[in-house]
């Protein structure tokens, strides 16, 4: 599916279902992912590990500005969001590929949509299905920016 694109880049979390995720596109296009930390997941703290829906956990009602105990809350992650993207529109190159988690996807793909921090957290739209990709095309300048799932 990817292997056809003209992929430059593949920037990676750090944690392991990402890097095995990210290993067959790399392997194919002999290419070694970069790894970096502004893509892991929320930090869950006091509740990794946990059933979330055991919980009761609502993030963007309890959490979006009040890290959860122990952890972070989605304003943190919306931060490191802006550290991937200033690593992908600084690379000045067409198309790359990003292997992250839901949180830190959802809240890249509203930054790099042009959205606020309120709306990337109440979007309904980015939904992505087990082993599908978002395509995000971005234009030369940072002018409107508009995801689209493939």
């Amino acid at each position: 599916m990817l292997a056809s694109e003209p992929i430059s880049f593949i920037l990676t979390s750090p944690l392991s279902r990402a890097i095995e995720t990210a290993q067959p596109l790399a392997r194919q296009l002999s290419m070694t992912p970069v790894e970096t930390a502004a893509l892991m997941e929320i930090d869950f703290g006091d509740y990794e590990g946990r059933d979330k829906s055991d919980l009761g956990l609502s993030l963007r009602k309890c959490h979006a500005e009040t890290p959860i105990p122990g952890g972070e809350c989605l304003r943190d992650v919306w931060d490191r969001a802006g550290e991937v993207e200033r690593l992908v529109t600084g690379r000045n190159e067409p198309v790359g590929v990003v292997v992250g988690h839901f949180w830190i996807n959802r809240l890249l793909w509203g930054r790099l949509g042009g959205m606020s921090f309120d709306a990337a957290c109440r979007n309904r739209i980015y939904r992505p299905r087990t082993e599908s990709y978002i395509a995000l095309e971005l234009p030369p300048t940072a002018s409107q920016r508009e995801p689209k799932e493939t």
